[in-house]
């Protein structure tokens, strides 16, 4: 028996898949991490000074840290991306394993 090399679309599908995956893994893990912070900071707002320490939290929002934060929360969405393209660059090609089977019987 012959060896069977993986043509670029299995490849492509393999790549994909994992950064799919490990994209999405760690997106959820940096929500999980973001929500508990917020829970965190609205549970000691909730305590203590109530509308003002409010207004003072929101007058001291700057806009580059939170683009910055922002950027690091969502940065998963890159590899998400890239698998996304990769899997579908994968789905357009014809599969050479599917075109030349021939059913017995057949000429």
């Amino acid at each position: 028996m012959a060896r069977q090399h993986p043509d670029s679309s299995t490849l492509n599908t393999l790549a994909g898949s994992i950064l799919v995956a490990a994209g999405l893994f760690l997106l959820f893990g940096h929500l999980v991490g973001a929500a508990s912070q917020w829970n965190r900071l609205l549970q000691t707002m909730g305590e203590g000074f109530g509308v003002l320490s409010s207004v003072i939290l929101a007058s001291s929002f700057q806009r580059q840290p939170i683009l910055h934060d922002l950027l690091r929360l969502f940065w998963p969405l890159f590899p998400v991306f890239a698998g996304s393209v990769l899997l579908h660059s994968a789905a357009q090609q014809p599969c050479a394993a599917r075109t030349s089977v021939r059913v017995r019987g057949e000429a």
